[in-house]
C-alpha cells in the first residue's frame, strides 16, 4: 500500500523534541519562521484557524466582510463566522482551483476588511492581477494569505507573500513542516502583531505538563499510522468503521475545537524548528517527488496542473468521477484523496450560498490528489502512474 501522506518529521525528531533544550522555544520558531519567509513578526498557535480567529479579534473586526475562495478548507471560513464577521465567497476558474483576478474583483468593493489570498496546494495565485483589483476596489482591506498548504509558493518576483499584510501557514500532520497540530501567524506591521500577541497572551491559556504527553502519543501514532505494518489496520479503521471519523475529510461542522484557545507548547515548537532547520532540505526532496510525477505524466499523455512554480504538497490531477477514480485506484493499494470533500460554500454551515458557485462545487467533485511525501520512490511512482494508465484503459473518461 501506498499511503496518501507520511509525517515530515522522523521518530528521533520527534523524542527529542519531547526533552528539554535552552534556545529551543516558542519565541526562538516564531523569529525563525519569519526570517525564514521574510516577515519582521511572527505568532505560533495551537492550530492555524485559532492564528485567524486571533488575527480577527485583534483587529477589532465585528460583522465585516471578508472575500476568500468558496474552495477552501472550511475550517477558515468557520473561524470567521465564530469570530463575528461574513463570509464573502469568490468562484475559482472551470479548469483550475485557483481562483482568477477577475472572479476576485467581481467580490471586491469598499466594504471588505480583509482578502485572503490562497495558493491551494502550493500552486501560486495571480498575484499582480490581485494586488491590482485589491488596490482599486478594497485598497483598506487587510491582505492575508492562506498558506496552509502553500509553503513557499513563488512566482517569477519572489516569494508570492512579499506584499501582504500577513499569512498563516499550517502545521498540523500532513503540511510541509508538522508540529504534530498547530499554525503561525507572520505580520509586518509591528503595532497589529502587538495587538495579537497581546490577545493570544490574554485570551490563550497555557496548557498544563500533559498536553505535551498528549501530543507525543498522538504523533508517535500518525508516524506509525501510514507505515507498515500499521497502516492496513489504520486504514481498515478509517475506511470501515466510525472509530477513526476525525481523520475523515468532513469539516462540515461551525465550531473551534476544544483546545483551539490554548497555547501551543515547547515541545511543538521545538519538533516544528527541527524540520525548519531542514527545510530546504524537505523542499528539495518534494520538488523531486513532483519533477519524477511530471515527467512519467507527460511521457504518457496523461493531463495534469502545468506550473514551474508550484511545489504541490499533494499532485493534483482532474477527474470526471472523483470517487470512482479514488476506488479504482485503491484497489492497486493507492491512497488517493481530494483536498475537500464539498465546496466550503456549499456546506450546512453556509446555506445562504449553497449552489451559488458552481465552479467551486464542480471542482470538489473532480479533484483528487495523489501522495507526495518525504521518502517516496521512483518505483512507487512508476507504479501509481501504470496504475492510472490502466483504470484509464478500463474507464477511458475517467480522468480530464
Amino acid at each position: 500500500m501506498i499511503p496518501k501522506n507520511r509525517s515530515p518529521y522522523t521518530l528521533k525528531e520527534l523524542y527529542s523534541a519531547f526533552i528539554e533544550k535552552p534556545g529551543f522555544s516558542e519565541g526562538r520558531l516564531e523569529a525563525l519562521f519569519a526570517e525564514q519567509f521574510e516577515f519582521p513578526y511572527g505568532l505560533f498557535f495551537n492550530y492555524g484557524r485559532s492564528a485567524l480567529y486571533a488575527l480577527l479579534c485583534a483587529l477589532g473586526m465585528k460583522k465585516q466582510n471578508i472575500a476568500l475562495p468558496a474552495y477552501i478548507c472550511s475550517v477558515v471560513a468557520n473561524a470567521i463566522t465564530l469570530s463575528g464577521n461574513k463570509v464573502r465567497f469568490v468562484d475559482n476558474e472551470t479548469d483550475h482551483f485557483i481562483v482568477s483576478a477577475d472572479n476576485l474583483s467581481s467580490a471586491l468593493d469598499h466594504s471588505i476588511k480583509m482578502v485572503i489570498h490562497v495558493p491551494l496546494l502550493g500552486y501560486p495565485v495571480d498575484r499582480k492581477g490581485y494586488e491590482t483589483v485589491v488596490n482599486r476596489k478594497s485598497p483598506k482591506a487587510f491582505v492575508l494569505y492562506d498558506c496552509a498548504q502553500g509553503f513557499d509558493t513563488r512566482d517569477k518576483y519572489g516569494l508570492q507573500t512579499s506584499n501582504a499584510d500577513g499569512v498563516f501557514y499550517g502545521l498540523g500532520e500532513g503540511k510541509v513542516i508538522s508540529s504534530i497540530y498547530g499554525g503561525i501567524l507572520l505580520l509586518r506591521d509591528r503595532n497589529i502583531y502587538k495587538q495579537v500577541k497581546r490577545f493570544r497572551d490574554v485570551e490563550f491559556k497555557v496548557p498544563k505538563r500533559l498536553k505535551s504527553i498528549k501530543r507525543l502519543i498522538y504523533g508517535t501514532g500518525y508516524w506509525m499510522a501510514y507505515r507498515s505494518p500499521v497502516m492496513y489496520l489504520f486504514d481498515y479503521l478509517v475506511n470501515n468503521t466510525k472509530i477513526l471519523d476525525n481523520f475523515k475529510n468532513v469539516k462540515s461542522f461551525q465550531t473551534l475545537p476544544k483546545d483551539a484557545k490554548e497555547r501551543a507548547t515547547h515541545f511543538q515548537a521545538r519538533l516544528a524548528m527541527r524540520q525548519l532547520q531542514s527545510y530546504g532540505k524537505i523542499l528539495n526532496e518534494r520538488r523531486r517527488i513532483v519533477s519524477l510525477y511530471t515527467k512519467l505524466f507527460d511521457k504518457n499523455g496523461i493531463d495534469f496542473f502545468h506550473t514551474q512554480d508550484a511545489i504541490p504538497t499533494h499532485f493534483p490531477i482532474l477527474t470526471n468521477d472523483r470517487d470512482m477514480a479514488i476506488q479504482s485506484l485503491r484497489k492497486y493499494g493507492i491512497c488517493a484523496d481530494y483536498p475537500f470533500s464539498h465546496a466550503c460554500s456549499d456546506l450546512p454551515g453556509f446555506k445562504e450560498h449553497n449552489g451559488k458557485f458552481p465552479k467551486a462545487t464542480d471542482m470538489a467533485k473532480k479533484l483528487i490528489t495523489l501522495p507526495v511525501w518525504p521518502g517516496m520512490s521512483l518505483k512507487q511512482i512508476n507504479f501509481i502512474v501504470n496504475k492510472i494508465i490502466k483504470v484509464r484503459k478500463v474507464y477511458a473518461n475517467i480522468f480530464i
